[in-house]
């Protein structure tokens, strides 16, 4: 798999996407009644994406950073995916807490599901890109896995 910068920042644009839908998804199901005010349910995914996406595009930036570094060091691509699954564990939580600090209406709703949601989606969004991390570890260069 070619290792290009612009490879590596695709590969964490995707993690991005599904983190943010993911957490939107969940978040949304969570903080709404969905059945009983279908119509809020749009306005509150909209306003979630919105700061999921603003709240996330730091530690992505960081995450891009991580997998970059890792592929110079020529890091095999188990442990890239390890260190990047741990990193983006780590961000996930330190986003969320910065999120839980600003943002005061949501005072009254439970702290830990929320947290657990955003670990969750950091989660998906990581495994998604499960095979395109392996493939960028440097024990995998020479002999590049076969899509099927």
């Amino acid at each position: 798999m070619n290792n290009s910068f612009l490879t590596q920042l695709w590969i964490v644009c995707k993690i991005w996407f599904f983190a943010v839908l993911t957490n939107t998804l969940l978040g949304t199901f969570y903080l709404s009644d969905f059945f009983s005010r279908p119509n809020a349910v749009a306005d509150l995914m909209t306003i979630g994406a919105v700061y999921a996406s603003i709240f996330s595009f730091p530690a992505m930036v960081i995450l891009l950073l991580i997998i970059n570094r890792c592929i110079a060091a020529k890091t095999k691509g188990l442990q890239l995916f390890r260190i990047v699954f741990i990193s983006g564990i780590s961000l996930s939580m330190a986003v969320f807490l910065v999120f839980w600090s600003t943002v005061h209406p949501l005072r009254n709703t439970e702290m830990g599901t929320l947290l657990c949601i955003a670990v969750l989606a950091a989660i998906t969004g990581i495994v998604t890109q499960y095979k395109s991390i392996l493939q960028s570890g440097s024990d995998l260069q020479q002999f590049p896995v076969a899509d099927r």
